[in-house]
């Protein structure tokens, strides 16, 4: 058993070579991962790395200058409206921030005045009140309407009707079209209405039954505020002539064609009615829970207790 054991221990020449290369061999690779690091110095970090590394808030601090509320950039003088991306990006708005810009003018956007900026969900007043100093846009657009503080007393009337001889040049009479009967050639007369908003105007009316208010043309798609008021000094409004439906016998289908109420609106009422009876006016449908105050108001015209 020894002579085995000492078998194990005794090599030839070539294999005790073999042995000593490997020896070699495994010191070398040991020395050099020991000293390597030491002889090569690592790439200095990137600035923002090394501030990232001593200071992670300041990292997080060279965000957008917008997006910290803080105005990094020299502000100059410009239009809205022919700025170009690079001008943007030099007053401190960020890539985001100009497509959406971009997107909101390419709808049809324009800056007419300086508060028109403000219109982009990015500009809080803050950010406005810094930007308007610049801005080569009039504080009040021409034509824009004033404010009750902005508006002045009319002038005394200078010109008698009874001395001049175009008496009829005097006369009061704004309303060109009774909305609810108007035809769409009748609308047509009213300045404002072209040929879009004419049928625009007659489809609406047609859905809802007829008009109670003027207010209602801002909910026609397109129709700006400025455009109403337009319109309401040349119109009236007969409400006699509004077509109502009969919320006691309606049908849900027929219910929901009316553009205030939506299906399930629609379907609560009929299923309340099956199960309680005709109802007895607008104030027992929002006592049964089924209107709000707004629509409520909105409804009270056109439905038909009977």
């Amino acid at each position: 058993m020894l002579r085995n054991f000492r078998s194990y221990l005794i090599h030839h020449r070539a294999e005790r070579r073999g042995t000593v290369a490997v020896l070699i061999l495994c010191v070398l690779v040991v020395g050099s991962a020991a000293v390597y690091p030491r002889m090569v110095a690592p790439d200095p970090p990137e600035p923002s790395e090394h501030l990232a590394a001593i200071n992670p808030e300041a990292q997080r601090g060279q965000s957008d200058p917008a997006e910290r509320g803080q105005t990094a950039y020299e502000l100059f003088r410009f239009d809205p409206n022919t700025l170009s991306d690079s001008g943007f990006f030099a007053l401190g708005f960020s890539e985001r921030e100009v497509s959406v810009l971009r997107k909101y003018m390419a709808a049809g956007g324009h800056f007419r005045e300086k508060n028109d900026f403000g219109r982009l969900y990015f500009v809080d007043e803050a950010r406005l009140d810094s930007l308007k100093p610049y801005l080569l846009l009039p504080d009040k657009a021409p034509g824009t309407r004033l404010n009750k503080t902005d508006r002045k007393e009319p002038k005394e009337e200078r010109v008698k009707w009874s001395d001049t001889a175009d008496y009829d040049l005097y006369k009061h009479n704004p309303a060109v079209a009774e909305l609810n009967t108007a035809d769409t050639n009748e609308l047509l007369k009213i300045r404002g209405v072209g040929s879009f908003y004419a049928r625009q105007i007659s489809d609406y009316r047609d859905e809802l039954g007829g008009f109670f208010t003027i207010a209602q043309l801002m909910e026609i798609w397109k129709m700006s505020e400025e455009n109403v008021d337009r319109i309401a000094e040349q119109v009236r409004i007969d409400t006699s002539e509004i077509k109502k439906i009969d919320v006691n016998r309606a049908t849900a289908q027929a219910l929901s064609r009316h553009p205030y109420i939506y299906f399930g609106l629609a379907n609560k009422i009929v299923i309340y009615r099956e199960e309680n009876g005709r109802f007895e006016d607008i104030d027992h449908m929002q006592a049964a829970g089924l209107l709000n105050d707004e629509l409520r108001i909105k409804l009270a015209a056109y439905l038909d207790f009977r």
